[in-house]
Parts: C-alpha cells; structure tokens; sequence
C-alpha cells in the first residue's frame, strides 16, 4: 500500500472526532495565511507610496553626500567625517553589485556592516572638536546624515513589525471585511444540509472518517438550532461562521480550496455531469466518470489518502 494511504494515529484525518483541535489550528493557519496574502495583495499601494517617498528622499540625500564630498572632503577636520561619508557612498553601490550577481548571502553581511557604519559614525562625529569650525558644510551634512540614517533604521524595523501586526489584528476584527472576500453568493450557493447525527463521527468510536461534529471556526458542536453549510469539498461549518470568513476570503477554511471558482465552474457545468452527492460517497463511485469530481480526504468511508484535498 502507498505510504501516502498508511494510517498514522499520531496524525488525525481531518474530519475525525479526535482532530477537534487540529481543525481548529488549521483554521488559525489558514487566517493567518489570508492575512498575509490580503497584506500583500490589498496594502501593496500604501506600502508602495511609502516606499517610493523615502526612495526620493534616499536619493536626494545620497546625491548631496556626494557633493559634499566633492566639494568639502579636501578641507580640514579633526575627525575622518569625509573618509566615513565616502565609506556610506560606496556602501550603496556594492550593494547593488551583490544584487546584480546574486551574492544573496553576503547581503546580511552589508546590512550588518551599513548598522556598524552608522554606530561607527555617530561616534566619530561626537568626538569632533574643531570640524564645526574649519569645515561646518561637511560636519553640518554628516549631522543631518546621521539623523537620517538612524530614522532609516528605525522604520525599517520598527514600522516592518507594526504593519504586519495591524493587519492581522485588523484581519481577525474584520477592519478589511469584503475588500478579498468571496462574492455574496457563494454563502447563497453552498448547499445547506438539515442536522443529522449520522452525518458526523462519534465521539470515542475508532476508526470512524466522518466529518468531526463541530464548526472549526467557533468549535461549537452542530445541532439543529444553527444552519449549517457543506462546501463542495465536503467540509461542514455554520452558515454564519462561514458567511463571515467568506467577506475576507474566498477559499475553504480547512483546506483552502477556492470556492467562489467551485461554484463558478459547477453553475457552469452541464446538469448531466453533475454527479450526484450520493454518488460521491459511494465506496464503488469512479471519479474518472465526472470530470473534475473526486472524494476529499476524512469525509467519506473506507481508508483515505491523507495527502490534502485539492481541487482539480
């Protein structure tokens, strides 16, 4: 037998009673997930003004580093300010050398050494004495340099962190509700299926593949009080738990198939290559007759491939 089909105790299907937990953990992953990929894909244009501002303003001060040098670097200074402003203008351009030939590892090695130049400059500026006097425009610049390198720094890391946790706490409290969610229809779309014990494990009975007894996303069990929704990949979920993911989202909690993309595709299949759902769970039932039809893992009897469901 393939190893892939093996049973692993210590591995759950998804769908069983003793995988109560793991749903639930691999919902949270697959929120984080989205909230990820919504920060890509919805904050790309904030992200890329921010960018593109200090670009400008980068560029602005590395082109008056470089006069300053030119015009100042020959002048007196008690301290080697010019010699540590020519080192930050060829910082810059070894840099874009090691990206040009994909020396991707020596690139920590420049942003350590950019972090010890800076220290490194503070220091020397500070034991400057007498450059304010015989050369103010060089020690001036430097001061100014030097305030701006440090708040370069501090964005970098700081304001890095501080996105990405506004936008999965934004995420989770639906601040980007409906900006990368599903169509409205979808939740109208997904068939509802009436309350049945027998549609879900038992709690302690070994062995049994039926779907776990309760919505992943709120952990509470199913019962006849709450509608409750079967998405096309055969998972269960309250219609509320998943109409409110949907507004963020347009795959599956579990296995983030695409919904929206299944509806679409069955609205446009044929009626006569629709298989039927009574079809899908019979042990005897061949795929290969419907195109695009097959039996997710952990929803349906028999020994299941724990490789994870995938829609065609």
């Amino acid at each position: 037998m393939n190893a892939a089909n093996e049973e692993d105790p210590e591995q759950p299907l998804l769908g069983q009673p003793n995988s109560r937990r793991a749903n639930h953990e691999v919902f949270r992953q697959n929120q984080q997930a989205e909230a990820g990929e919504l920060m890509q894909n919805q904050m790309f244009c904030v992200v890329g003004v921010g960018v593109l501002l200090f670009w400008l303003i980068w560029v602005a001060f590395y082109c008056a580093a470089v006069s300053v040098y030119i015009n100042h670097s020959e002048k007196s200074c008690d301290q080697p300010l010019a010699k540590w402003l020519l080192a930050m203008i060829m910082f810059p351009l070894f840099t874009s050398w090691l990206e040009i030939f994909k020396f991707k590892m020596l690139r920590f090695l420049m942003m350590f050494l950019t972090t010890v130049a800076i220290i490194a400059g503070f220091y020397i500026f500070n034991q400057s004495e007498t450059c304010s006097e015989t050369n103010p425009d060089l020690y001036s610049f430097v001061k100014l340099y030097l305030i701006f390198l440090a708040v370069w720094c501090i964005c970098r890391e700081v304001m890095t962190c501080l996105f990405v946790a506004v936008v999965i706490y934004g995420m989770m409290h639906g601040w980007f509700d409906e900006l990368n969610g599903a169509d409205p229809e979808v939740i109208v779309q997904l068939e509802t299926v009436a309350f049945d014990p027998a549609l879900f494990a038992q709690e302690g009975l070994a062995g049994d593949n039926r779907p776990a007894p309760e919505c992943c996303i709120c952990t509470e069990a199913f019962d006849t009080s709450i509608t409750i929704k079967r998405t096309p990949c055969q998972h269960y979920f309250h219609e509320e738990c998943l109409k409110k993911w949907l507004k963020a989202a347009k795959t599956c909690p579990l296995c983030r198939s695409d919904l929206q993309k299944t509806v679409a595709d069955a609205q446009r299949m044929p009626t006569d290559k629709l298989p039927s759902r009574s079809a899908l769970f019979n042990p005897a039932f061949d795929a290969e007759l419907y195109e695009g039809a097959s039996v997710p893992p952990g929803n349906a009897p028999g020994a299941q491939n724990r490789s994870a469901y995938v829609p065609p």
